[in-house]
């Protein structure tokens, strides 16, 4: 690049005060001014002239800087992050309360994991989430390995591999929605690959046994492949595609039901929606957790002071029901709607692929989480979840770092992508240098 080039574009640099849009923003100057001056030559312009009649048309770097620099800047997320703490301390201040006796609800305990949960948002709000997209193998494969040595070291509760169950697979449709925005653009060897991508997942998920994990990378994989299909991110055909994703999807249903996964979901359900059925058994939490609710006030204790099966864990939200009533717990749960609505509300308004991508693994994971847990509370046991940001412990620490992730795709969402080279429909006009003068030819007919 030749001297003068790089001193406009210093200059142009130097007035747009968000450092991460600089490098995007300059190479797209520096495209646009190499075009120009090229064009100009070509039609026969001297050189010191092309330079000059590419700087004028440019303008001024001092200006055109500044002019970057109000539209290119981070957008602030307040009404979310504010949403978000408040809905976070509403549900440390309600522990507090209930589960007063219990190791939950220690004061200590509950500030740790509030300034934890807090630092984790604000911490992954102010990253560049940009970098789960330029390294998305290897986050795969790291979160991969991760999740197999957990099979391997972390101990066991009921045949459960506690963090490979309670962590490592929560984490699983995140980096899988950055692997699809890596191989967008690939053909069928991309989309291909996509799919394969999901079996290694889907074993460690098996193995751990975690349903909830399976069932989220499964259903947060299928919206973002069908979405990438649809908007064309694959550059495959749109019907074979689905097709393909389709006949896969029925091959995995078959294979699920010959593992008699399916068959344990269907006990799953029918005691679920039947608790009675098997009272002291597998129907013991739903029934208890019923008979507590028929008790409970709009506001103020129930009249029975019996405690839940679990009532300081999974039954934590039924718990806070007949301690504090209906009212207050409604109110929190509203406000974790309403703000899982919001940010869905955000991310189908995104441009950027890797921020629509990774919005549909986050959204799912919480509100599939919430959806789950809630159901449960009110007696409902299909199968256990942690309501986002309520619980108080590492699991309501790494929901919080997703939400921080996701409001740094929105906080991001001024940010031009590099490589992305403007250019005018059907090139450059042709141009060419005659008696001192420009000659600009806008079609076969006609010239200015």
């Amino acid at each position: 690049m030749a001297e003068w080039m790089r001193e406009y574009l210093d200059t142009v640099a130097g007035q747009i005060r968000w450092r991460r849009a600089r490098p995007a923003l300059t190479q797209e100057l520096a495209g646009h001014l190499e075009d120009q001056y090229d064009a100009l030559r070509e039609a026969g312009m001297p050189e010191e002239a092309a330079r000059a009649e590419t700087l004028r048309q440019m303008g001024d770097a001092v200006r055109v800087g500044q002019e970057l620099d109000l539209v290119h800047k981070p957008k602030a997320q307040w009404g979310l992050l504010v949403l978000t703490v408040a809905v976070t301390a509403a549900g440390a201040l309600l522990r507090s309360v209930v589960a007063r006796g219990s190791p939950v609800g220690e004061p200590e305990r509950v500030v740790f994991y509030l300034l934890l949960g807090l630092g984790a948002l604000f911490g992954c709000y102010f990253l560049d989430y940009s970098f789960l997209g330029r390294h998305a193998v290897a986050c795969y494969g790291g979160a991969v390995l991760l999740g197999i040595l957990c099979l391997i070291v972390s101990p066991r509760y009921g045949g459960v591999s506690y963090y490979t169950r309670y962590f490592v697979t929560i984490l699983y449709p995140l980096v899988y929605g950055a692997l699809v925005y890596r191989l967008c653009g690939r053909g069928w060897p991309g989309f291909l690959l996509a799919l394969a991508a999901l079996l290694p997942m889907a074993v460690v998920c098996m193995a751990a046994p975690s349903m909830l994990g399976l069932m989220l990378l499964g259903l947060s994989g299928l919206v973002m492949l069908v979405r990438a299909i649809w908007r064309g991110w694959f550059r495959v055909p749109r019907g074979r595609a689905l097709a393909v994703l389709a006949a896969l999807a029925v091959a995995g249903v078959l294979l699920l039901t010959a593992q008699g996964v399916w068959h344990g979901l269907y006990r799953r359900l029918i005691l679920a929606l039947q608790p009675g059925a098997d009272p002291q058994g597998a129907g013991y939490l739903g029934v208890s957790i019923t008979e507590a609710l028929s008790h409970a006030a709009l506001w103020g204790p129930a009249e029975t002071g019996r405690l839940l099966p679990a009532w300081d864990t999974d039954s934590l939200l039924a718990s806070m029901i007949c301690r504090l009533g209906w009212i207050p717990v409604g109110l929190l749960c509203a406000g974790l709607l309403a703000l899982l609505f919001w940010a869905a509300a955000r991310a189908l308004r995104q441009k950027n692929v890797l921020a629509q991508l990774l919005g549909i693994g986050i959204l799912l994971t919480l509100g599939v989480q919430m959806l789950l847990s809630a159901a449960m509370n009110l007696g409902v046991v299909l199968l256990s979840a942690t309501c986002p940001f309520i619980m108080g412990n590492l699991h309501t620490v790494l929901d919080l770092a997703l939400m921080g992730v996701l409001l740094s795709a929105f906080r991001q969402e001024r940010l031009p992508e590099r490589g992305d080279r403007l250019r005018p429909v059907g090139g450059m006009p042709r141009m060419r240098w005659q008696n001192g003068e420009l000659v600009i030819r806008l079609g076969p007919s006609g010239s200015v």
